[in-house]
């Protein structure tokens, strides 16, 4: 309504300084006087010394708010419930089978002693336990596989992976966060499987060298599954193909239990091979360590027995063996350093692979990559500085063009017929300049 008193006018800022644009409330526009020019200014005062510098977060603070995000996803959408019913089911059949066998006799006849009734319900045991033990723990890490590749595949579907390399985080965090919870959810089931083991058929071997077998077998299984994530775009598709993986989890223990067995006899290299599917490794660890539960063994065990090599199966008529039957399988320690070295393969070419495969978004880069100096030592090979932009003074903060596009033009195809998407487009971005 036009009462009160107008307010006067700001005085007009004397020649060669420029003034503060920046929002204030009426007092502090009052007070305002004119910005001191640019090189009276010291650096950091009136405003940052980069021009349009970003910031990047702790890589702590970006890890630990990637690994709570991944949490609150799964529990919202019902992910770890169902990792946690997988591990209940696949534990069933362990305890229980361990139950009845544990109580039958496996004695043919009056005239058999107390060793011979031990050794043949030993290896009774071990025989049934062989086949069922891996069988379980690989469906298991192999259903985890399914939770997790979905739930990746499910950010690379809705464009959150990308924001997210955008955003500063790195490719390397992007994969160390997934690992990290995966992690933290598969080592409470390692040490539910080493718990079980401990009671029911390895009670002779140490838990702490089961749960790091099983532990790595988990890790094995996510860079494998990584690998999958990187081909595949679609979440209902991943989880399909991940979902036929769990054929190749039964490859290792039926094969083994045959080896067990003594029906089948199969070179080592073959067992370290086969090994770089998922969950076959840690099946040929158990199933060696199931081997060394028997009367007059230790098990499996830190220190001199760790390389303990396999008993041979004895002689028995009654059960089809005239002759002693030696096992093929390795030895429980030489399969887990086996397992190390296979999860790191795994993994490494999971990274590689996933640099080399052309996605929907960026470039893929050169095959040998890894033999490139400038990714060897990227330190020794500084960046090139770029052209001076004209009309910028040398030196000056933002005079340097980092990137430049000179009529640039790119064309599509729909049968016969060309389209020009982008037509003789130039520009060029100074050095530290962001675009949103």
């Amino acid at each position: 309504n036009g009462s009160g008193p107008s307010p006067s006018p700001s005085p007009p800022a004397p020649a060669g300084t420029t003034m503060d644009l920046r929002p204030q409330n009426a007092d502090a526009h009052r007070d305002a006087g004119p910005v001191a020019p640019r090189a009276e200014r010291p650096k950091g005062v009136g405003e940052d010394h980069r021009y349009a510098e970003a910031s990047r977060a702790p890589m702590f603070a970006m890890l630990s708010t990637l690994v709570a995000k991944h949490f609150k996803i799964a529990w919202r959408s019902w992910r770890l419930f169902a990792l946690v019913l997988i591990f209940a089911i696949m534990v069933t059949p362990i305890a229980v089978l361990h139950c009845v066998f544990g109580g039958m006799s496996f004695s043919t006849g009056d005239g058999d002693d107390e060793t011979t009734r031990q050794m043949r319900k030993a290896w009774a045991i071990n025989s049934i336990m062989g086949l069922t033990v891996p069988l379980c723990i690989a469906l298991s890490q192999t259903s985890a596989m399914q939770v997790i590749v979905a739930a990746m595949v499910a950010d690379k579907e809705s464009k959150m992976k990308v924001v997210q390399l955008i955003s500063s985080v790195p490719l390397w965090g992007y994969w160390a966060s997934y690992m990290m919870y995966f992690m933290a959810v598969t080592s409470v089931f390692s040490v539910g499987f080493a718990i079980l083991l401990r009671s029911t058929c390895l009670a002779l071997a140490n838990p702490l060298l089961v749960f790091f077998s099983l532990e790595l077998s988990y890790m094995h299984t996510f860079a494998f599954g990584a690998v999958l994530v990187t081909v595949f775009e679609r979440a209902k598709v991943a989880s399909i193909i991940c979902g036929l993986c769990s054929v190749l989890g039964v490859i290792m223990p039926v094969l083994g239990a045959l080896q067990q067995g003594g029906t089948l006899q199969m070179p080592k290299v073959a067992s370290y091979l086969i090994g770089l599917l998922p969950s076959a490794s840690v099946a040929c660890v158990l199933q060696g360590a199931l081997c060394l539960e028997v009367p007059g063994a230790a098990g499996w065990q830190f220190g001199p027995r760790f390389f303990d090599g396999l008993p041979a199966q004895p002689a028995d008529p009654d059960f089809g063996r005239k002759h002693a039957t030696e096992i093929s399988l390795p030895s429980p320690g030489e399969a887990f350093m086996a397992q190390i070295a296979q999860t790191l393969l795994v993994a490494l070419f999971a990274y590689w692979f996933d640099q080399v495969y052309q996605g929907d978004f960026g470039a893929a880069k050169p095959t040998c990559f890894c033999c490139m100096p400038s990714f060897l030592c990227p330190r020794r090979r500084p960046a090139k500085p770029g052209r001076c932009l004209e009309g910028a003074p040398a030196g000056e903060e933002g005079g340097v063009a980092a990137l430049e596009l000179n009529r640039l033009r790119k064309e599509y195809r729909r049968g016969r017929k060309r389209f020009a998407a982008v037509d003789d487009m130039s520009f060029h971005v100074r050095s530290g300049e962001i675009f949103a």
